[in-house]
């Protein structure tokens, strides 16, 4: 979970000035009234003639690097395992319940939409769990609302 009382920045008013890892937030580009906050990196990229530090979340057009108009950051200062795992927060995974076998609460994880997608594009977010629980769906929210069924079963 993301710190509710994070110091964020407006990208366009400020940009990290070094490579690294930071909180990023931006509303998806795939689901309508969804926030996303995430743990991306400012990298070295190749724009025309030029190398620049950019977000994980750019796009070049060939002209120039467009990054998302409304685009806040904030330091991060946390663990990264790997590039390639996100640590996501939407302000309301704390709604779901711990997995029934090993306790512990899953994390979302992303599936892009094509290869080096930015989480703000994201088309399919899932979690996975112990015991080979694996759910998928377009929308984070209806991620949770399968996680959280719980059903019964009785002895036959």
């Amino acid at each position: 979970m993301i710190d509710k009382n994070i110091n964020w920045k407006l990208y366009k008013n400020e940009v990290p000035k070094k490579i690294g890892y930071y909180w990023f937030r931006a509303k998806s580009h795939t689901i309508k009234d969804l926030t996303v906050s995430y743990v991306g990196q400012m990298r070295e990229r190749g724009a025309g003639y030029d190398t620049v530090i950019s977000p994980c979340c750019d796009y070049w057009t060939g002209y120039r690097i467009i990054v998302p108009e409304e685009l806040e950051w904030a330091e991060y200062d946390g663990e990264i395992k790997d590039k390639y795992t996100f640590n996501h927060d939407f302000g309301f995974e704390e709604d779901m319940l711990p997995c029934p076998f090993c306790g512990r609460v899953p994390v979302f994880q992303l599936d892009g939409a094509w290869i080096g997608a930015s989480p703000l594009d994201s088309k399919n977010w899932y979690i996975r769990c112990c015991n080979g629980i694996w759910i998928t769906k377009s929308n984070p929210r209806d991620v949770i609302n399968e996680w959280n069924k719980r059903y019964e079963f009785q002895a036959i």
